[in-house]
């Protein structure tokens, strides 16, 4: 065991601190610690005389690392506690609980590991992770900063030099108070240099990343808000600013509207939610459109029927244009609906950018706006291109209006077949993005059936339904529509309430023609409309869901089966 030394002596690696009545445990500890090589220095009996005072004191402050021992006798120490605020006040104290004591005032924002009961087994449950951190310590003794009160330390926040240049100020100015003692003025010198250079390269590299992720994100707006959009480029630009400075919101925002213009809405869901872990580089409008947009994408989350699930019955083709047309005409939208589709169509060819690209995401991300909404947009295109044909708001808008009707489904794209190839037109004198999508959009509509028979499907809960649900498929088989053959669920699958569930971008008019047919068939006004916005069918699908106490006793239209 090390016993009191003069001033000329090695100074420690390891200075212990405890009560006289943990002697063993204090000796167990540093045995062990002196078997991995650490010089210890501990004597509390010696330390007792006052003449060992200065020597204590002078071992105390050349040790590279103070461990305390806190006791139910050490708390009530003053030597102890003296020792200790020292050593805190140098910046290398590592408190030890080797009982389950409440730290003195002052001492408790330290980290503090536990050694309790522990009765010397240099192999015990608790003593291994205590020996590694004891030794990491030492190891890292020349760093104070590690050893300032947990309390006192500043994390710089991403990119804020400032803020890392105010923790080096604050650091050093506590390092040097402390370490004063311990430093010659040449070393001094050294330290300040050191850490000044090791903040100012720190400093300027998270600056550097700083204005790449702004220079990147500034060439992905250029690229998306052009007169000619190229979303491609704007992509990869707000890609390269994220791998600049990873987390950055604004980037994961204007990312994730692409990828909504795109037609990629997982994508477009994953990049606003990481857009929203870094709201304070948002607008309130930002953060607002992004919610409701990840709103939007978490409609529809009912499981859709795959419409091209089986064999679809083969049926004698049948010219059913003017019937689909009818249908497709015959139920206007509610006023709330079509006040909604023209506030977004007015806003793909708004001038400011915010409003176009939040029109243009809400509708990529609502497929149940599509065919309502693409008639309005054809017709404000062609507005926009006899008056303003110049105008960037016209070129924006006419490539939002080319994605709309890449997305549309073959009845809407059909319908509205006069429109689109004026569009297309229109779309000729453009490049890049718009380019693009015309030529998409073009092939489409060569491979395009005169009229595309839209596919229904229909769920009964029970077989009294059945003869209702024949009456409805011979209905739908004589207006143009294909129909599978009626399937028989569960009455756990069966809503409560009767449903027309429209899949993806499926023509409005026609399900809401549906939904007003089924409601004669029924004798019932209460039938639901659904969008199944995750669906991604090849044609125009609806599904028929009977509710699932229709036909009941009570409930029965006519049509039910005795």
């Amino acid at each position: 065991m090390p016993r009191l030394s003069s001033a000329a002596s090695a100074p420690p690696d390891l200075f212990i601190s405890c009560a006289r009545e943990d002697r063993p445990v204090a000796q167990a500890l540093a045995r062990a610690l002196e078997s991995q090589g650490l010089a210890v220095w501990w004597d509390r009996e010696a330390a007792a005389g006052q003449d060992a005072a200065p020597v204590i004191a002078e071992r105390l402050a050349a040790a590279r690392m103070t461990c305390v021992l806190w006791s139910p006798d050490s708390v009530r120490s003053a030597f102890v506690r003296d020792e200790c605020t020292r050593a805190r006040d140098a910046g290398k104290l590592l408190p030890i609980r080797i009982a389950d004591v409440e730290v003195p005032i002052g001492f408790g924002t330290l980290q503090t590991l536990d050694l309790l009961g522990w009765a010397g087994e240099p192999d015990g449950s608790t003593f291994p992770v205590v020996r590694e951190e004891i030794l990491r310590a030492v190891r890292n003794s020349h760093l104070w900063l590690d050893s300032v009160p947990l309390s006192s330390r500043v994390h710089p926040r991403r990119g804020a030099a400032r803020s890392l240049a105010r923790q080096a100020e604050d650091s050093l100015t506590v390092g040097f108070r402390r370490a004063a003692p311990l430093l010659t003025p040449l070393k001094l010198l050294r330290l300040l240099v050191l850490v000044g250079v090791l903040a100012s390269v720190w400093g300027g590299y998270r600056f550097y990343q700083e204005h790449q992720a702004g220079r990147l994100l500034a060439a992905g707006l250029q690229a998306q808000f052009a007169v000619d959009p190229d979303l491609e480029a704007a992509r990869d630009a707000y890609q390269d600013a994220l791998r600049a400075r990873p987390g950055f919101g604004a980037a994961h925002y204007l990312l994730a509207h692409v990828h909504a213009q795109s037609q990629r809405p997982n994508q477009a869901r994953e990049q606003f939610l990481a857009a929203l872990q870094d709201q304070e580089s948002l607008t309130t409008g930002q953060r607002e459109t992004a919610q409701r947009l990840l709103n939007t994408l978490d409609l529809g989350e009912a499981e859709a029927l795959v419409a091209h699930r089986g064999a679809e019955a083969e049926a004698q083709a049948l010219d059913a244009r003017a019937s689909l047309m009818t249908q497709a005409t015959a139920v206007p939208p509610h006023l709330d609906r079509q006040h909604q589709a023209r506030t977004l169509v007015d806003g793909l060819f708004d001038p400011d950018r915010q409003r176009h690209v939040d029109a243009a995401s809400t509708l990529a991300l609502t497929p149940g706006l599509n065919s309502d909404a693409l008639l309005l947009a054809l017709d404000l295109a062609d507005r926009h291109w006899r008056t303003a044909p110049a105008a960037g708001s016209t070129h924006q808008g006419l490539v939002a209006v080319l994605g709309l009707a890449r997305s549309a489904s073959p009845v809407t794209l059909a319908l509205q077949r006069e429109g689109i190839e004026r569009l297309l037109a229109q779309a000729g004198a453009l490049g890049g993005e718009a380019r693009t999508l015309a030529a998409a959009l073009r092939q489409r509509l060569e491979t395009l059936q005169p009229m595309p028979r839209p596919v229904a499907y229909v769920q009964i809960a029970h077989e009294r339904q059945r003869p209702l649900a024949l009456q409805f498929t011979a209905d739908l088989s004589s207006a143009g529509y294909l129909v599978a053959p009626i399937e028989l669920v569960d009455t756990a699958r069966s809503p409560q309430t009767t449903e027309i569930r429209s899949q993806g971008s499926s023509h409005q008019g026609l399900a809401r023609w549906l939904r007003r047919s089924t409601a004669r068939l029924i004798e019932d006004d209460n039938v639901r409309l659904a969008t199944l916005a995750r669906a991604h069918p090849p044609g125009d699908t609806y599904e028929l869901w009977l509710a699932r106490d229709l036909c009941a006793l009570g409930n029965e239209p006519a049509e039910c089966a005795p």
